[in-house]
């Protein structure tokens, strides 16, 4: 596409008095002025001699600034360019340009390829030159965020310096006896035994290594619900993420399905030293489904895939106990064999109104806190783990209660 500039302009202008002083002055100055635009066409370079190429990073973390960069073969002209929620007018001044770009959406990407705009050598002309190829750009969960020291020391030798004896938990199989320990529980003891030698005796069991975490994100209607900045299924798919990591680091086993009526996405048991990896690239295009969440059907084929004992992570949002009690009577089932946690957040703005002063916002954000609450008690009564976890600390708080749990599996 070609533009006049606004030199071209002046230029056209400057001649309109000569107008009134002879007709054919006012021509030939006119012709000058086309022959100069010509000139000035015939000098710009040709579509083939113009190059763009954008470089990109493998994949963008949401909230993490990247560089990005275009290599530009002509200089002194401006390039444009469009990425979700930000573009781009650079001056052309280096072969390489830079920019940051930090992405605030989630998921996969088509770019329109950018365009060129340069000016001719006499000033007179713009010729936008525009290119036919497409990227897509991967946008994944943040998993970048620094996770706290004591995190990843959690269960280490050096984590119990003051213990003499090394103590196995229940859960593994017998793998020797010791003397008792003054404090331990009880249900160590191994009672005949310590009958027929007068002092008493403890069972120590061999620890599971290989430890199984399975985690299923709740991808119905509830999940598009805002909670802070992001909502319900982003904090889920960030404290997903960094679970991996942290997974990985302890050499866990890790599953994972996305559900809403039906599976949205599933990652097997997958290789403990791919686990982050994987699981970005299975969860990083989910989004909120405006359908109620299946929990009979979904729990059910997790439930006949988990073959082995495992501690099964759920983010979901409890309401109440009416509308959770499919998820309720599923989890409870599930308890059974696994170890289960649930994880839901606190919802800031009905917290809000319940000290409104409206009377009438007050008493339905009672009411709903109220059922909100019974609802949590009645699946810890069922032996089921519910973490009630705030906006501000939703990570920390998911993964202190994995770690504090991890160790009963």
């Amino acid at each position: 596409m070609i533009q006049l500039s606004h030199w071209s302009l002046v230029f056209f202008l400057l001649g309109a008095p000569l107008w009134l002083i002879s007709p054919q002055i006012a021509s030939s100055y006119l012709f000058i002025w086309g022959a100069l635009l010509l000139l000035d066409l015939f000098l710009l370079p040709r579509k083939s001699q113009v190059t763009v190429e954008r470089i990109l990073p493998e994949h963008f973390v949401i909230d993490v600034p990247s560089q990005i960069c275009w290599k530009v073969k002509r200089k002194e002209g401006v390039l444009q360019d469009h990425f979700p929620g930000q573009s781009y007018c650079i001056k052309t001044d280096s072969e390489l340009l830079t920019q940051t770009y930090c992405p605030n959406e989630r998921g996969r990407f088509l770019l329109t390829a950018p365009s060129l705009r340069l000016k001719g050598c006499l000033y007179l002309l713009y010729r936008e030159y525009f290119f036919e190829f497409e990227e897509a750009i991967k946008v994944y969960p943040n998993c970048r965020s620094p996770l706290n020291p004591s995190f990843a020391a959690f269960g280490k030798p050096e984590m119990t310096q003051n213990k003499t004896l090394k103590v196995y938990q229940r859960g593994g199989e017998l793998e020797s006896l010791r003397p008792y320990i003054q404090g331990e529980d009880l249900r160590n003891v191994e009672w005949k035994i310590s009958a027929k030698k007068g002092e008493m005796v403890c069972k120590n069991w061999e620890m599971e290594n290989d430890r199984h975490i399975s985690v299923l994100i709740d991808c119905g209607r509830r999940s598009a619900e805002i909670a802070g900045a992001r909502s319900l299924l982003d904090h889920s798919l960030n404290a997903t993420a960094q679970l991996c990591r942290l997974i990985q680091n302890k050499q866990d086993t890790f599953s994972l399905y996305a559900f809403s009526n039906k599976i949205e996405a599933s990652l097997p048991k997958t290789d403990k030293k791919s686990v982050t990896q994987k699981t970005l690239e299975t969860i990083y295009q989910l989004k909120p489904q405006s359908v109620e969440s299946d929990y009979w059907q979904v729990i059910g084929q997790v439930m006949h895939k988990l073959t082995k004992r495992s501690l099964l992570i759920l983010f979901s949002n409890v309401l109440d106990t009416a509308g959770s009690l499919g998820l309720i009577n599923n989890l409870t089932r599930a308890s059974q064999k696994h170890l289960v946690l649930c994880v839901v957040m606190k919802d800031q703005k009905l917290e809000e109104a319940a000290n409104a002063d409206d009377p009438y916002r007050r008493a339905a954000a009672c009411y709903l806190l109220l059922e909100r609450e019974r609802a949590i008690k009645h699946m810890r009564a069922k032996g089921i783990h519910v973490l009630d976890a705030s906006t501000s600390s939703y990570i920390s708080e998911v993964i202190q209660h994995y770690l504090r749990i991890r160790e009963k599996i």
